[in-house]
């Protein structure tokens, strides 16, 4: 029936969601506790000063426990802005041309 059919869906939409949720709470959890260490590692020195290449850091937090598919799709999700962003600021400097044109 149509009604059931709706809840099944409900349900899984429910379950998707739940599991994006606790996905989200690992990736968060485990920047975290990268920020965390890299904070320490800057007050007791370990990194020598704060411009310091964040290598370490990186791999620190990459490898921590969380699903490689998360980490992806965050990774994906910040290429994706960052393309966006070159071709918002190759149209403004277009803008800019035209306007000293002017």
């Amino acid at each position: 029936t149509p009604i059931a059919l709706s809840r099944a869906l409900s349900a899984q939409v429910d379950r998707n969601i739940m599991k994006q949720h606790e996905n989200m709470q690992r990736l968060v959890s485990s920047y975290r506790r990268w920020k965390r260490w890299h904070e320490d590692s800057h007050d007791s020195g370990d990194l020598g000063s704060p411009l310091a290449s964040p290598l370490e850091s990186v791999l620190k937090w990459v490898t921590a426990p969380c699903f490689p598919e998360v980490i992806e799709r965050a990774c994906l999700s910040q290429t994706e802005r960052a393309a966006v962003r070159v071709v918002g600021l190759h149209f403004a400097s277009k803008i800019l041309e035209m306007s000293r044109d002017s």
